[in-house]
C-alpha cells in the first residue's frame, strides 16, 4: 500500500485524514464570530489590559453576550 501525504489549504491531508489548522476561520463561510482584539499584533492575544484578553476571558466564562465585537 502506498501512502501519500498533500498539502491543501494548510492541511496536511494523509490518505482520508486531514492534519492541521483547516478552514480560515476569518473566512465568512467558517461562521466565526470577530471580536475586538485591539491594537497588539498576533503575540499580544493574552498581554494585561488588552481588549483581546478580555474578550478572550468573557467567552471562556461563558459571557459571550459581554464581548465586543470588530
Amino acid at each position: 500500500m502506498t501512502r501519500r501525504l498533500l498539502l491543501a489549504g494548510g492541511a496536511l491531508l494523509l490518505g482520508v485524514a486531514a492534519l492541521g489548522f483547516g478552514g480560515d476561520p476569518m473566512a465568512p463561510g467558517f461562521g466565526a464570530r470577530i471580536f475586538e482584539t485591539g491594537s497588539g499584533g498576533h503575540s499580544d492575544y493574552f498581554a494585561p489590559g488588552t481588549a483581546s484578553l478580555r474578550n478572550l476571558a468573557l467567552i471562556a466564562l461563558g459571557r459571550t453576550g459581554e464581548v465586543t465585537r470588530a
